[in-house]
């Protein structure tokens, strides 16, 4: 689970650089494919997706992500 962690912290930092102020809006369908599915053994995985469908900040995705470890 950490491996992926950090690819997704990873990328969205490589997204927002890319992209400036308005990547996580675009980012947002990719944090919905890395956990999409019955991939992982995630508690309330649901509410874990809905949380990252309105992330709209790297601070946000790294206190939401910060709960899986």
């Amino acid at each position: 689970m950490n491996d992926l962690i950090k690819t997704v912290l990873r990328h969205a930092e490589l997204h927002l650089a890319e992209y400036g102020d308005k990547a996580m809006t675009t980012f947002r369908k990719h944090l919905l494919w890395y956990f999409k599915g019955d991939r992982f053994d995630i508690p309330e995985i649901k509410k874990l997706r809905v949380e990252l469908a309105r992330v709209d900040s790297l601070a946000g995705l790294k206190k939401i992500l910060g709960r899986l470890v």
